[in-house]
């Protein structure tokens, strides 16, 4: 199998020259579709009222795909670093390139949504919902996550995982020195494992306790997420510096097809066969959770997986590096950003009255008003994403590189 490519140099505006995985940006793209998909059908009520609504309520699986993918995208050039024993990654300008990744556009469109979409939270939201929110900890108070955008938990959680991954790094660093670069590889695995152990454990003390729901959304109850992207760093860097690596990496490069087919049939019987309460702010047994937790992991290995280690060339990768699927996972933070307040705006401007999570749509599957609804609001949260990226993203993005702490160091 041919290995994946590896381009000096991202074509898009405003990136720095690196490695650069362009099917991988167009899985992005089909993340942010699964999620929009997903919150359609709450809003219309297809979840609840067609046959595909087992289906449709697992396709939030999109945002575990995200948090896999920043696993690995920022995980690697530290193991590369950490494998290599080279100095890993400054800090200061990890951290400081992504303060200027998420916040900026986030800003901007919560803003919006306060003042022009949703006025009324103005006067209905407590003072401290405010900073809570603008400052991304949501998901820390047990009241606070659907003051703001709801589906901006999900960041909360990245930028606690990008707060701690140079410390994990650090320490994992320390931990495998001087050791042979294949036992160093196997002894970071080990850790991802250990990370994906403390995650189910969280869950499992936080459900069993009857904690708060939003704890089982923090970074110590998600990371087993991370920790397969992470886990996929590390065999993607080791492959490529030992024989016995790319033995391991050699596993991972059958058709991308079939390892996607396997995720259909994964959420498949998660959606259809655990029993799962469909509403919006439900929750079945702990040890349910568990099982949906787990699946969710395994679709998002599957689903990950073709990307990284596909071949070049595949019809896989040919669909997911096409231009117009490349240029959504571009805008994918954007869209992700702005989707449900567009379908929102959707339900008001059609005089009709969104749901979410309650099962009393007005908007029967398939009808033209559901295809309505799709077509519509697709296309202006994609117009939306475009603007944004290009007067937001672009811009912060090239200043986070040219200003602040080693500007113009190698990319990290």
């Amino acid at each position: 199998m041919t290995a994946p490519v590896e381009s000096a140099a991202p074509s898009r505006p405003g990136a720095v020259r690196g490695v650069y995985f362009p099917a991988v940006e167009g899985l992005r793209a089909i993340a942010a579709g699964l999620v929009f998909v997903h919150h359609l059908g709450f809003f219309s009520g297809a979840t609840f009222s067609s046959s595909l609504g087992g289906l449709l309520d697992t396709l939030d699986v999109g945002v575990p795909v995200f948090f896999a993918l920043s696993g690995f995208l920022l995980f690697r050039p530290q193991v590369e670093a950490i494998l290599d024993d080279r100095a890993l990654p400054a800090p200061a300008r990890f951290w400081w390139r992504r303060l200027w990744r998420i916040y900026p556009a986030y800003w901007v469109v919560l803003t919006l949504v306060y003042l022009v979409f949703r006025p009324e939270v103005s006067t209905q939201a407590p003072v401290r919902e405010y900073w809570i929110h603008y400052l991304l900890l949501q998901i820390y108070p047990s009241d606070g996550v659907f003051w703001g955008i709801s589906q901006a938990w999900s960041l909360a959680v990245e930028v606690s995982f990008y707060a701690i991954l140079p410390l994990l790094a650090m320490g994992a660093k320390r931990w495998v020195s001087g050791r042979p670069v294949s036992q160093r590889a196997v002894l970071l695995l080990g850790g991802c494992a250990g990370l994906y152990g403390v995650s189910v454990l969280w869950r499992l003390i936080a459900m069993r306790q009857d904690w708060s729901f939003n704890t089982t959304l923090w970074l110590f109850g998600t990371i087993d997420y991370f920790a397969i992207g992470m886990a996929l760093a590390i065999v993607h860097t080791w492959s490529r510096r030992r024989d016995v690596g790319a033995r391991v990496e050699r596993l991972l490069t059958t058709s991308g097809w079939w390892w996607w087919l396997g995720a259909l049939a994964v959420l498949v019987f998660i959606g259809y066969q655990l029993g799962l309460p469909r509403d919006a702010e439900g929750r079945a047994a702990w040890h349910v959770e568990l099982y949906r937790q787990f699946g969710y992991g395994v679709v998002t290995f599957l689903v990950v997986v073709p990307p990284i280690f596909g071949a070049v060339g595949s019809s896989l990768h040919r669909f997911l590096t096409l231009r117009p699927v490349v240029g959504l996972g571009v805008i994918s933070y954007s869209f992700y950003l702005w989707h449900t307040t567009v379908i929102e705006e959707w339900f008001a401007v059609t005089d009709r009255t969104p749901i979410f999570g309650w099962g009393l749509g007005e908007i029967s599957f398939p009808s033209v008003a559901f295809f309505s609804l799709v077509g519509t609001t697709f296309a202006v949260t994609v117009a939306l994403s475009w603007v944004t990226y290009r007067l937001i993203e672009r811009p912060a993005l090239t200043f986070s590189h040219r200003v602040g702490p080693s500007a113009g160091a190698r990319r990290s």
